[in-house]
């Protein structure tokens, strides 16, 4: 699938939200395991996440620029 189309889906797995957000799969599953800074939900065995939700936590944390 093409990082084009899955920015466009609403819902994706771990592997997709990686090329959305730029960091890697290990990067997404520790995240996941640990700091839990970016948002998922469970549907059955399977891990996955809204996109306009991890884009709008991830942009909650953004720091620097210009004020």
């Amino acid at each position: 699938m093409q990082s084009n189309a899955v920015s466009q889906s609403l819902i994706v797995d771990d592997k997709q939200i990686a090329v959305v957000i730029g960091m890697s799969l290990a990067w997404v599953r520790k995240d996941r395991a640990t700091r839990r800074l970016i948002p998922f939900f469970r549907v059955g065995d399977c891990i996955r996440y809204d996109v306009a939700t991890v884009r709008a936590a991830l942009m909650s944390r953004m720091e620097g620029g210009k004020q």
